[in-house]
């Protein structure tokens, strides 16, 4: 619980800060980064491969870096 609230914070927070796209529903987003991360956790184990995990992890931060708005040119 002490997780999804916090990644949910974060996401609000960043939201506010405009890092994260407006569109974004933290409570939801944070479920699903925790289930992910669950069930990386689950395959791994079960079927003994730590590239499993690996690949899981890999799409799991490039969906959490598709939900960040691109920085402003200077």
């Amino acid at each position: 619980d002490s997780w999804r609230g916090y990644i949910t914070r974060t996401l609000e927070k960043g939201i506010e800060l405009g890092n994260v796209k407006p569109d974004v529903r933290p409570a939801a987003t944070a479920e699903l980064i925790l289930a992910a991360l669950e069930g990386a956790i689950v395959l791994a184990k079960l079927y003994g491969d730590g590239k499993m995990m690996q690949r899981i992890l890999t799409n799991l931060t490039q969906t959490i870096d598709s939900l960040l708005l691109a920085p402003e040119p200077k």
